[in-house]
């Protein structure tokens, strides 16, 4: 079986497993409070004084002071993301189903074929739920904000006062994009964000190519390691805070930026390489 096959076969065997649709469900219901929290925050508000959609989104969740989103960002993240399709080599393992898939295709297929498929997974968990909250807002908040309404951070057109407007550009990404095409830089970071979690669920892929592990352990390293790491490093270097618009914290980096998906797709890369190169038992 050639490698395009052998990765339809892991799609319908990723869209079949309930992790997913665990995931998904946990996701929605953290999407959901999240927006209800960001309406109740404008509960009586006239229509000219509420923030645009782009602005009034949970993705803007330090701003809008949304709670339930951080759960997700930065507690369940790449343990949702992971668990779509991570652990399959590792369960392929423990049903001893390996063997039998690596005989109807080379083993470099049957690894690339699991890793298109991780990626793809924990890519459209994170991008489908932020790309709908988007949706929601646009249902409830204007298109754009009234010039004297809302105090609003990324709306266009809205009258901030010189020192703020100095403020946010030295410290948000791309604060042109920030002040006059939210919706477009909302769009980055959730794409930004969904790329980041199909690449660390490639990396625990890959990491299951080395030893065994029992599949909640697997499937939780990353986020354990992240949250440690955390503790170490300043907010600015922290892959969390560049999941989103961050205008509040000084000093984040387009370096890290653009490198941190580098710096991913390599490890990945190494992770899934070496053990076919050097042809270890990984089926076993």
């Amino acid at each position: 079986m050639k490698l395009r096959p052998m990765t339809v076969l892991h799609l319908k065997r990723m869209w079949d497993r309930v992790e997913i649709k665990i995931a998904l469900c946990v996701i929605l219901v953290l999407i959901a409070l999240s927006f209800v929290e960001l309406c109740l925050h404008f509960y009586g508000f006239e229509r000219d004084a509420l923030p645009s959609a782009a602005y009034g989104w949970i993705g803007n969740m330090d701003v809008m002071q949304i709670v339930a989103i951080h759960i997700w960002f930065y507690l369940l993240f790449f343990i949702l993301s992971a668990s779509v399709y991570a652990d399959s080599i590792e369960a392929d393992r423990k049903r001893q189903t390996a063997i039998l898939l690596a005989t109807r295709t080379s083993m470099a297929d049957y690894v690339r074929s699991s890793a298109c498929v991780t990626f793809i997974g924990g890519f459209a968990v994170v991008f489908v739920p932020l790309l709908l909250s988007q949706l929601l807002s646009l249902l409830i908040f204007p298109l754009n904000s009234p010039e004297f309404g809302f105090q609003a951070l990324m709306n266009e057109g809205s009258h901030l006062d010189d020192i703020l407007v100095n403020l946010i550009a030295h410290n948000v990404l791309f604060p042109d994009l920030y002040f006059n095409h939210p919706y477009v830089l909302n769009l980055i970071y959730m794409l930004y964000a969904s790329l980041i979690g199909g690449l660390v669920s490639v990396i625990t892929l890959g990491i299951s190519l080395f030893r065994s592990f029992h599949r909640p352990v697997l499937v939780g390293l990353p986020m354990v390691i992240v949250l440690t790491v955390s503790f170490i490093l300043p907010r600015r270097l922290q892959m969390q805070f560049y999941f989103f618009p961050e205008a509040t914290l000084e000093g984040l980096s387009y370096g890290y930026f653009f490198g941190l998906p580098v710096v991913l797709a390599l490890a990945a890369a190494f992770l899934l390489w070496y053990p076919v190169q050097t042809r270890r038992d990984i089926l076993l």
